[in-house]
């Protein structure tokens, strides 16, 4: 969990773009990441 806690805060270091907000941008790529899990859980149903 803190490899990829780590492994996002990198990758949201990389974003420049002025007044950028970290929380927004945080959830984002966090459910970026999760949506192949959410896919396949909705496809097991």
């Amino acid at each position: 969990k803190e490899r990829f806690e780590a492994y996002v805060e990198k990758q949201l270091e990389k974003i420049e773009i002025p007044n950028k907000d970290s929380s927004f941008l945080r959830e984002k790529l966090l459910l970026m990441y999760a949506n192949p899990l959410t896919n396949y859980l909705a496809a097991r149903q």
